[in-house]
């Protein structure tokens, strides 16, 4: 077994986020019919990617409630995609993701 820094879920560089994967849970629930699911799924990705980098309440409460980015009805493979972008920018998975 491999004794590593770089290999530690706290390590410089992750090779996926934990925002990452539940975005991909969300993914797999929309394309299984599960609109619901799939929302809340990215809800707590958002949610856990403000916690990642610290960020002011007061404007999360108003992206989490803002409609153009979460809405409640007509939530589509588009808002996954959005936060998949936002979350891996600078990352070759979200750039591939996005070429589709």
């Amino acid at each position: 077994v491999c004794k590593d820094d770089n290999t530690k879920n706290d390590g410089y560089i992750p090779l996926f986020l934990t925002e990452e994967l539940m975005l991909i849970k969300s993914e797999a629930l929309y394309w299984k019919g599960d609109k619901t699911g799939s929302r809340e799924w990215t809800v707590k990705a958002v949610e856990k990617s403000f916690e990642r980098f610290n960020c002011n309440p007061k404007y999360t409460g108003n992206y989490l409630k803002d409609v153009a980015y979460l809405p409640e009805t007509d939530f589509n493979i588009g808002h996954i995609m959005r936060q998949k972008y936002v979350f891996t920018t600078g990352n070759l998975d979200g750039y591939a993701s996005l070429q589709l």
